[in-house]
């Protein structure tokens, strides 16, 4: 089937070329379970080096193999997260916050800098959101004054 195909379209024989032309069948092919077992092992025997036991072609096919998983495990979760519940959504976004937030408490005053600045750099260009970093910068600051000033306070 691939050998046909391969041979008609591209007449060609370098490894190169066949693997772009998987990569391009893998891209538009919408059976892709008959692609897996029929074309790919196909492909694999295509081209034979004397000199080795295995194909020439075997990391190209190996490569897309694994992008066509990676792919499908993509469209499975997105997929998921679309037909979930609202309730389910809500409490995955409160997870995630509760994630970041742990993440953000536990940072040395070093993260906590570079993780600012990295925040103003990156808004940079945009002066409304520079505004809103260099406020949270600043709040920070006060935050940890006061918390200083507090601690060496003596009780009344």
């Amino acid at each position: 089937m691939l050998s046909s195909l391969y041979t008609e379209h591209l007449r060609v024989s370098n490894i190169p070329d066949l693997c772009i032309y998987i990569n391009q069948l893998l891209s538009t092919s919408y059976n892709w379970d008959a692609f897996i077992q029929s074309a790919l092992p196909e492909a694999v025997g295509l081209f034979r080096d004397p000199d080795r036991s295995e194909p020439i072609a075997q990391d190209g096919v190996v490569e897309a193999t694994k992008g066509y998983h990676r792919m499908q495990q993509r469209v499975r979760s997105q997929n998921r997260r679309l037909n979930e519940s609202s309730e389910k959504k809500k409490k995955r976004r409160e997870q995630h916050k509760s994630y970041y937030k742990k993440k953000v408490s536990n940072q040395t005053p070093g993260q906590k800098r570079n993780r600012l600045d990295r925040e103003k750099s990156r808004y940079y260009r945009k002066p409304r959101l520079l505004m809103a970093a260099q406020k949270k910068k600043r709040n920070e600051r006060a935050k940890v004054r006061y918390h200083k000033k507090k601690a060496h306070e003596t009780p009344a």
